[in-house]
């Protein structure tokens, strides 16, 4: 009895310690994991419990562990899957901004950002400008677009120097809308001092301008995605039949043929490209933007024919009203009518004559207007001011024997349906910088082969095509009460100027584009091909 419980302890112990020396292998195999160390030293601090408890508690330890382990590793799985589909879709957005249709459509808003506002002035009048309002708004929001899609997709774009000035070339955007550049152009009602404003608010505008040169930044950056895209395709694009001769042999380029087929821009070329163009861009628009800042202003209101011809006629049609002369009242109104003549101005001059072509703004309102004065009072001052048909027959002719008798400066005539509307009722009825307006336009019907487009309100033009003349050798007093008012038709300055500041833009995309793309040539025909050369030669060394 006493051999068999001998023998039976033995094999007891024998699988206890086979059962310890799994667990030990268990444990040993579970700290290469991390966690068979904590299992050993849960284990060990129960001594009490029994070997079977004991190997009960290693085991849900380790499973507790592993459990864990498992759910650490998926959860790394998961951020990486997280993580590379985030990758994958920032390409995918990057492919698609860069792709030809996304391109074509940024390159055409481009274009009309940069034209648009000038071909709005140059070729239609103030009723199309909310179309091409409502065309400003789609290019705000698509180049807004564009700048928050590069920030996500794009490394070393958010915050950067790009960044930036596609930010401030997108703001500029909002002065196009005819909303926000009508404020920049005031109603000046103001007399002397007073009419600083006025200046002030072409000043404003002007300097809007200067501003939108900066989306010219565009133009260089469609260059350089153009110029990248044209590499790539001329690194895919296979050798043709016959671009190799047997003669070619002894040709020394040839034998560069393989390494320039394998080269690629270096991060040092790339950087030194980035940098010149960005020094360009500093430079020409730095020039662009001071430029205006060196150039005297030669906006002088009171010193023209216009504003002397203004306090003459003023002048004469209060004698008038004080029992004087009306002849000398007509005509010095029909001789100002006259030398400023619209239809005159809008055709060319005869023979070579001076004639009032050579300005760019004509008279095409005359009427009164009055702080406080009721249309009522104003249609009263316009009925004395109303001009004879026969006084206005015979200046008519008078200005026809002109070019006759060789004057120096032709006048031209009026047409019948203009010199009915001199001598008719002045009755219409306009609202200017909150003042009331009573008087005719010359514009307010259209004529054959002379109007298109009626203009009975100084309004129906936009604030830049027009300004007013008026009397200033009078009182305070005396303008706030009543006085005389011109209004000038100046759209065939700004048409002018539109058409100059088109040229203007075309010279500087070709100046800051061949700028950029002169100074990258030198760059890497100079500095970068040699030292990519060399660096490959010494690659190739190092790998034999």
């Amino acid at each position: 009895a006493k051999a068999s419980n001998d023998a039976k302890e033995e094999k007891d112990a024998e699988k206890e310690e086979k059962e310890t020396k799994d667990a030990a292998e268990s444990s040993s195999s579970s700290s290469a994991d991390g966690f068979g160390e904590d299992a050993e030293e849960t284990v060990s601090a129960s001594p009490t419990r029994t070997p079977a408890t004991r190997r009960r508690m290693s085991t849900d330890v380790n499973m507790e562990l592993l459990r864990k382990k498992m759910e650490e590793k998926a959860a790394k799985r998961k951020e990486a899957e997280e993580k590379k589909q985030k990758a994958k879709f920032r390409r995918s957005i990057a492919n698609f901004m860069d792709g030809p249709y996304m391109t074509m459509i940024s390159v055409s808003l481009t274009f009309w950002a940069l034209l648009g506002d000038d071909l709005r002035i140059l070729t239609t009048n103030r009723p199309a400008d909310i179309v091409f309002n409502f065309v400003t708004i789609t290019c705000l929001s698509f180049f807004g677009l564009e700048v928050v899609l590069s920030s996500f997709c794009k490394e070393d774009y958010f915050l950067g120097f790009f960044f930036t000035l596609d930010c401030v070339s997108t703001a500029s955007l909002v002065l196009d809308l005819t909303w926000v550049a009508d404020t920049l152009v005031s109603d000046d009602m103001a007399m002397g001092d007073k009419a600083r404003g006025g200046r002030t608010a072409r000043l404003g505008a002007s300097v809007g301008r200067v501003v939108r040169v900066i989306r010219l930044v565009r133009i260089v950056k469609l260059y350089k995605a153009a110029y990248e895209r044209l590499g790539r395709e001329a690194k895919k694009a296979p050798n043709q039949p016959g671009d190799e001769t047997i003669d070619d042999w002894d040709n020394p380029e040839q034998e560069e043929a393989p390494e320039k087929k394998d080269r690629r821009e270096s991060a040092v070329g790339r950087k030194l490209v980035a940098l010149t163009t960005r020094r360009v861009i500093i430079l020409v628009l730095v020039m662009l933007l001071c430029m205006p800042a060196f150039i005297v202003n030669s906006y002088h209101p009171d010193m023209t024919s216009a504003s002397y011809g203004a306090n003459t006629v003023f002048e004469k049609f209060v004698q008038m009203r004080s029992g004087a002369n009306r002849t000398l009242y007509e005509q010095s109104m029909l001789k100002y009518m006259y030398y400023h003549n619209w239809f005159s101005g809008n055709a060319p001059c005869a023979n070579n004559e001076a004639c009032p072509a050579f300005f760019f703004s004509h008279a095409f309102w005359v009427g009164f207007s009055g702080r406080d004065k009721t249309f009522e009072q104003l249609r009263d001052l316009t009925a004395e001011a109303a001009l004879q048909r026969d006084a206005i027959t015979a200046w008519d002719s008078y200005a026809l024997s002109m070019s006759e008798k060789n004057f120096v400066y032709v006048t031209g005539d009026l047409p019948s349906e203009a010199q009915d509307l001199l001598s008719g009722n002045w009755s219409i009825e306009c609202k200017y910088g909150g003042w009331n307006h009573v008087g005719t336009s010359l514009l307010s019907s259209a004529y054959k082969d002379k109007i298109s487009y009626e203009v009975k309100c100084p309004d129906d033009l936009r604030p830049q095509e027009r300004f007013t003349i008026r009397p200033t050798l009078i009182t305070q007093d005396q303008f706030e009460d009543w006085h005389l008012a011109f209004f000038f038709d100046a759209r065939p300055f700004v048409k002018q100027e539109s058409l100059f500041n088109i040229m203007l833009t075309a010279f500087i995309c070709l100046v800051l584009c061949g700028a950029s793309m002169q100074f990258s040539k030198d760059a890497n025909h100079l500095v970068l091909r040699p030292v990519e050369r060399m660096i490959e030669k010494v690659n190739l060394i190092r790998d034999n």
